[in-house]
């Protein structure tokens, strides 16, 4: 489901960058929109899919942990980048999808 949505806003956009979709903010406008992810390091990417199960305290708080660092990492990295453009390239990624 989110894969799909990703390619409609990639689709989307590239029909505003083409010209074949009104850019803007009022009625019958689009407006391209910033994706940013925040991405856990790779020791997270690990976990196997049973994880979902724990209700640990000590995971969550190994999870919490983690997740700020991902954060602080996000932010030093693309701070600039919120409000004006995307940290992620749908592009990209949509078509890494279809390979």
């Amino acid at each position: 489901m989110l894969h799909g949505e990703l390619r409609a806003i990639e689709f989307v956009a590239r029909l505003i960058d083409q010209g074949r979709l009104p850019r803007g903010t009022g009625p019958g406008q689009y407006r391209k929109v910033n994706m940013h992810r925040i991405a856990l390091d790779s020791e997270m990417m690990k976990l196997s899919a049973g994880t979902k199960l724990n209700t640990d305290y000590d995971f969550f708080t190994m999870l919490c942990r983690h997740g700020r660092r991902a954060a602080r990492r996000f932010l030093d990295e693309h701070f600039d980048d919120i409000g004006e453009r995307s940290s992620v390239d749908l592009r990209r990624e949509v078509q890494a999808e279809w390979a």
